[in-house]
């Protein structure tokens, strides 16, 4: 697990007969959660796209 951390990496955990599951660090949850969230509104996802180009 802390290569885990210390690489910004994840694990995919397969399960039998069941959906598989990621394991990622909550740093990189959290950066995933609030890239969404900037991309949800059509306004703001513009102005961030604008922005990097």
């Amino acid at each position: 697990m802390d290569k885990i951390i210390q690489n910004r990496d994840s694990l995919i955990i397969t399960l039998k007969n069941k959906e598989n599951v990621v394991l990622i660090s909550v740093n990189e949850y959290n950066s995933l959660i609030g890239t969404g969230y900037l991309l949800s509104g059509e306004a703001n996802a513009e102005h961030l796209r604008k922005s990097i180009t």
